[in-house]
């Protein structure tokens, strides 16, 4: 038998108290993180911390032009303080972390270069110090690309969550039409990562193991459910087809043209407008 509760505190009294501790050890950090939120996600797992304690993942929301500004030492912060707060009757123990942008922080009117332009400050151009200039300029504009297109594949992750989780409740991903290729390649990607240990795990949610026209999959297969956020499905087909394609040959380290990079931040916007908080009629 366990005395703990399993019962989620509070998610704003819990991200306060975060701050709080964060101010005394990191007043920089607690700055940055004081205009996001969090959500508390507890797994159907054992941590093997302690006895009948539940693997935990905290998701910090934080504003878009943040999340480049977070280094790994800061992450480790982060990821201790969450545990530290944790209250401990509750039986969560807090593995692991995710940060993702705070969808009413980003704007439209902002360019690529705008919103990435602290991410490439920080880390793209100490790391290609001792390249040729054209490579530097080059792997500087893919390394912008490949951040947008890593919160482009988030925010569709974190949509289709929370319209999953309000239709069917907390085990939404099991009541949705989901293709038996689909559940293989999850459990096949899953399996992989076991084999390989210094492989950081990608969430607790299966729809982090899913890229973009997996992901595009689950809205179609699913449209009654996400019907009401889209004019009709080719618009969404259209432009994750584009995205997946933009996404393959940053991944193969090909370089995109300018008005790739146009139409990249174009359909970032497009959909935005689409899934941030406005239903269609």
């Amino acid at each position: 038998m366990s005395d703990f509760t399993y019962i989620k505190p509070d998610e704003e009294k819990y991200f306060n108290a975060i701050i709080k501790v964060l101010e005394g050890k990191n007043k920089t950090l607690s700055d940055k993180l004081k205009k996001g939120k969090c959500t508390i996600s507890e797994s159907s797992s054992f941590s093997q911390r302690r006895w009948n304690g539940m693997m935990t993942t905290i998701y910090l929301y934080v504003p878009f032009d943040i999340i480049g500004q977070i280094n790994e030492e800061e992450k480790k912060m982060l990821l201790e303080v969450c545990e530290l707060v944790m209250p401990k009757e509750v039986g969560f123990d807090v593995t692991d972390i995710e940060i993702s942008p705070l969808l009413d922080s980003v704007t439209a009117n902002k360019t690529l270069l705008d919103d990435l332009n602290q991410i490439t400050q920080n880390e793209s151009y100490a790391i290609i110090q001792s390249l040729p200039e054209n490579i530097k300029a080059n792997g500087q504009k893919m390394s912008e690309v490949y951040s947008y297109l890593y919160c482009i594949e988030n925010t569709l992750r974190i949509f289709i969550e929370k319209v999953g989780k309000e239709n069917h409740g907390q085990e939404y991903f099991n009541t949705f039409s989901i293709s038996g290729s689909v559940r293989r390649k999850i459990d096949q990607r899953k399996q992989e990562e076991a084999k390989n240990q210094w492989i950081c795990v990608r969430g607790d949610s299966d729809l982090f193991y899913l890229d973009f026209k997996e992901l595009g999959d689950i809205i179609i297969n699913n449209w009654n459910d996400f019907k009401t956020f889209f004019p009709d499905q080719a618009f969404v087909t259209s432009k994750i087809n584009e995205l997946a394609r933009c996404r393959n040959l940053v991944a193969h380290n090909s370089m995109i043209t300018e008005s790739e990079r146009d139409l990249l931040r174009l359909y970032y916007n497009q959909f935005l407008s689409q899934i941030n908080g406005t239903r269609l009629e």
